[in-house]
């Protein structure tokens, strides 16, 4: 016959040498279900919170990066007008200059406004800037190099950066005729102290010579040779007034348009240094 257990009303108050950790903690629960499930629902909702800041913050800081990609495989696609092999809608090449431009405009023409505080948007404005030069609407082309040379990535990486913004506007005023507004912008980049320097001498030269004072021209070209003597624009400088005479002489600048001054690049360099790195950094 089993052996009888006895318990004292002490023991039965204090139950915890007889009952286990789940037991009671199961009983817990039955009394404060809401309260568990309540805390149970609050930490799961903290945990999907958290999860989807860090996505969104992800997703934010690489949504610039790949429409910017996006942007520079249309840049750097070539243009072939006369290819038998070219079909519409081909990813690495376009039919037309115009054409290339509406792709890069479609791509990067809300992007620089949406992201105007970005790296990307900032270099953004140069290569659209550049593109509408290229097509010739140098109103445009004007605007974005000043919002770009206005930006805080012209301004706080390095100074060619901004150079190349005032060499675009400065061709850009050219073309449109604008030759005081150009020899402005000519006379910035003289002072800059840059790798523009021997282009904005020589261009300001030209522009004194279409403007009809053959003096200035050679002095300004002087004095490229006394400020820049190793340029390889200084040494043939003795020809280049012989030579506009006669391009004049000819007709060839009448209607404007000149190889001196050359169309805009797709890139940030100048025909003198580059201007460094394109991702923001001032190394």
């Amino acid at each position: 016959m089993a052996k009888k257990i006895k318990m004292s009303r002490k023991q039965i108050k204090q139950p915890d040498e007889f009952i286990s950790f789940g037991e009671r903690a199961y009983e817990w629960l039955e009394e404060n279900f809401l309260t568990a499930a309540a805390a149970i629902a609050g930490i799961i909702a903290l945990v999907l919170i958290i999860q989807f800041s860090v996505k969104s913050i992800k997703a934010r800081s690489d949504k610039p990066a790949e429409e910017f990609a996006a942007a520079m495989e249309i840049i750097n696609a070539r243009v072939i007008e006369e290819d038998p092999g070219y079909f519409p809608g081909s990813v690495n090449s376009y039919r037309s200059e115009k054409d290339k431009h509406d792709a890069l405009v479609e791509t990067l023409g809300t992007f620089v406004d949406s992201e105007k505080n970005s790296t990307e948007g900032q270099m953004g404005l140069f290569y659209l800037a550049s593109s509408y030069e290229k097509v010739e609407e140098y109103d445009k082309a004007i605007d974005y190099y000043k919002r770009f040379s206005d930006s805080k990535l012209a301004n706080t990486a390095d100074p060619g950066f901004k150079n190349a913004a005032i060499d675009g506007m400065a061709r850009c005023l050219y073309r449109k005729g604008d030759l005081d507004g150009a020899l402005a912008k000519y006379n910035e980049l003289i002072g800059s102290d840059s790798g523009f320097q021997a282009d904005a001498y020589l261009n300001k030269a030209r522009i004194l010579f279409k403007k009809g004072d053959t003096e200035a021209a050679q002095k300004t070209l002087d004095e490229m040779g006394k400020s820049l003597p190793d340029s390889w624009m200084s040494n043939p400088r003795e020809y280049l007034v012989s030579y506009w005479e006669k391009q004049k002489a000819s007709g060839a600048e009448e209607d404007g348009s000149s190889d001196d001054i050359p169309a805009g690049s797709e890139s940030l360099e100048s025909s003198g240094d580059s201007v460094g790195p394109l991702d923001g950094s001032t190394e």
